[in-house]
């Protein structure tokens, strides 16, 4: 596997701008029409996701209508915020639902809650929910993840454990490498499956990144007063996700598919926009309060 200083490089961009330019473009681009959007337009609903009932899905059968083996979604960050909902929604459209989180007694209490609301699925049987522990700040973890799959197929993975406002190394291990060492780990799983979706979520925060990251971040232990290394690294993930789409439609029916030719992973930079989650009130702190008495927090911000 490569290292982590080399995936940094190959994640950085060669363009530059000034820091002045960058915030413009950020809080015009970002921050203005996301509120814009929020406020004015309205909260846009959670677009589709790949339907598993499909007889190519690797999972279900409809010429028979029942459940062969479900296929799997992998959820990292999936105890709080946008990671209870994705799981939730995952869970209602069939998939077994692999909860990835660091916390085991709300991973545990999140697996239960997804077991109890499960229902028939268009006639189908129950589908299961399990939780794995993984931490974005530890690499070996991702291993277990892999494991957890018990060599079924990865139907989507969605890499959306993320933090803000600490300190400058694990920052950029938690929101750059973490999600990238984790996709690679599960590459031979996600060849598996037919089409394959990678989810990354991301933020307009990226919009105020310095186009190079600097490998000496990943021993920084500095905090991220700014917020520069938290943009750097959403930045980056980016370009992994960009590092992905080039790669892996160039190896198609190499040695470590196990599917046809044909096969077409998708991969998906996703920024919700500005979600009053539980890491945003977190960077607002005390003021947090303040917004959710004002009900600014339904107002200017999404809810999860």
């Amino acid at each position: 596997m490569m290292s982590l200083r080399r995936l940094l490089l190959l994640t950085a961009s060669t363009a530059t701008h000034s820091f002045a330019f960058r915030n413009i473009r950020w809080l015009w681009k970002g921050a203005v029409s996301e509120i814009f959007t929020n406020a004015v337009l309205g909260r846009r609903a959670i677009p589709p996701l790949p339907s598993p009932y499909s007889n190519d899905s690797n999972g279900y059968n409809d010429d028979d209508d029942t459940l062969t083996s479900p296929p799997v979604a992998i959820v990292t960050g999936a105890t709080g915020g946008l990671g209870v909902v994705l799981c939730e929604k995952l869970q209602k459209q069939g998939y077994s639902v692999i909860v990835a989180a660091r916390d085991p007694i709300r991973g545990k209490a999140l697996v239960d809650q997804l077991h109890d609301d499960s229902s028939l699925n268009n006639g189908r049987r129950k589908h299961d929910a399990r939780f794995v522990r993984y931490d974005a700040n530890e690499p070996s973890t991702a291993k277990d993840v892999a494991l957890a799959l018990d060599g079924r197929p990865c139907a989507i993975l969605i890499n959306n454990a993320g933090v803000m406002k600490t300190n400058i190394s694990d920052t950029m291990k938690v929101n750059l490498i973490g999600p990238s060492i984790l996709t690679l780990t599960l590459l031979p799983s996600l060849r598996k499956h037919p089409n394959p979706v990678v989810v990354n979520v991301g933020s307009s925060a990226h919009l105020r990144a310095e186009a190079d990251i600097d490998p000496k971040t990943l021993e920084d232990d500095t905090y991220d007063n700014d917020l520069a290394v938290y943009a750097s690294s959403k930045l980056g993930l980016m370009h992994f996700s960009q590092v992905l789409r080039e790669t892996l439609w160039t190896q198609q029916g190499d040695s470590l598919s196990t599917t046809s030719p044909s096969w077409r992973p998708i991969v998906i930079d996703a920024h919700p926009g500005i979600v009053w989650t539980p890491l945003l009130r977190n960077y607002y702190g005390s003021a947090a309060k303040v917004v959710e008495k004002l009900k600014l927090s339904h107002f200017i911000f999404k809810s999860p």
